[in-house]
């Protein structure tokens, strides 16, 4: 063999082996690189992930918008209640007024006979038909109030128990948000 020959070989077989090297090189990189299918699942898996936090942050949302509205209802139940018990509170007052009116009427109704004795039949009678009159007007003013303090007692009772109902709804959404 010739001085040529072995150099042509030799090269030849250096270029084989850089060859073959090139290629193990590439193939042992394809190896420690994760496949196109892996990849695309992985990616998929992300995707379902990413999925399902967009859903438990809507849903969370329409959660936190919920009780939102709920607080301001709760907040607008509790001014009701607020408002028909200072309601309640005057019809009470002015009740005992027109009580105590009508005691003192009836009282001095009962005396008009001592308090007119020097009087005259017709001024007597005059006093007590004006009496009567002033007597029937508290009657009548004091049924009304007796009925309306009844009316704002049954509202105020009922809105006490919605109250109530919703501060027992909001202590369990406040229970299940732990």
């Amino acid at each position: 063999m010739t001085l040529a020959r072995k150099s042509t070989r030799l090269l030849a077989t250096g270029a084989a082996i850089i060859c073959l090297g090139a290629g193990l090189s590439a193939q042992s990189r394809d190896d420690a690189a994760p496949s196109a299918a892996a990849l695309s699942a992985e990616v998929r898996e992300l995707r379902a992930e990413i999925r399902g936090l967009r859903e438990d942050l809507t849903r969370e949302a329409a959660v936190v918008r919920q009780t939102q509205l709920f607080i301001v209802s709760l907040s607008i139940q509790q001014e009701r209640v607020a408002t028909l018990d200072r309601q309640h509170a005057i019809v009470a007052e002015q009740l005992a007024r027109v009580v105590a009116d009508r005691s003192a009427t009836q009282t001095r109704l009962s005396e008009i006979d001592r308090d007119f004795s020097g009087a005259s039949t017709q001024a007597r009678e005059a006093a007590r038909s004006q009496l009567q009159s002033v007597l029937g007007q508290q009657l009548a003013s004091e049924q009304q109030l007796i009925a309306q303090e009844g009316d704002l007692a049954r509202s105020l009772a009922a809105e006490q128990d919605r109250l109530a109902d919703m501060d027992h709804r909001l202590e369990q959404m406040a229970g299940t948000a732990r």
